[in-house]
């Protein structure tokens, strides 16, 4: 009886010492995917979203008569994808450079924002990416400072059981 009177006392003390009533509560999860894409992969295995390559063009891409027409190079660039919401924030980091507009890349991760998707392209340039629905703005990391995407801030995705090749185009110090 004595011992059943203290092991009920162990419990009831051991239960009610674990209750809080002011336990912190985390409201604001962020979870960010790295996708590394693998060299066995070559073409789409998601049903929802974007896939290519990405090219580096360099150099007089300009049609000739006399030469066969070019090929862009393979880059292997880091694709980020940030959510549509922070398009504002985004843009308010835009840098000219020779008539080019990149982004800077620092200057955003000062505003807290960061990259929903990164995807890693295999050595074939192939990425793919399920947007799930979700927009996007997509940039293309040149450096760890600079982002670029041809033709400035686009929002990219809001797809649904659609699948779409895009190619992903570091043109800028490009002749068409």
């Amino acid at each position: 009886m004595k011992r059943l009177l203290v092991i009920t006392l162990f419990t009831s003390l051991a239960v009610l010492g674990c209750k809080k009533d002011n336990a912190p509560v985390a409201t604001n999860y962020y979870f960010n995917y790295k996708v590394r894409i693998s060299d066995k992969i070559d073409e789409p295995t998601i049903i929802n979203g974007y896939y290519g390559k990405v090219r580096k063009y360099e150099g007089n891409f300009m049609p000739s008569p006399d030469t066969e027409a070019r090929q862009p190079e393979v880059a292997e660039n880091i694709l980020l994808f940030f959510e549509a919401r922070f398009e504002e924030e985004i843009a308010e980091t835009e840098i000219t450079k020779n008539g080019t507009t990149f982004f800077n890349l620092k200057a955003i991760e000062k505003k807290g924002i960061q990259p929903k998707v990164i995807v890693f392209p295999n050595d074939d340039g192939f990425y793919q990416i399920d947007t799930n629905g979700n927009e996007y703005i997509a940039l293309i990391r040149i450096n760890a400072k600079h982002g670029y995407y041809n033709g400035g801030l686009q929002k990219f995705g809001g797809l649904n059981n659609e699948l779409k090749e895009h190619e992903m185009r570091i043109d800028y110090n490009a002749t068409f």
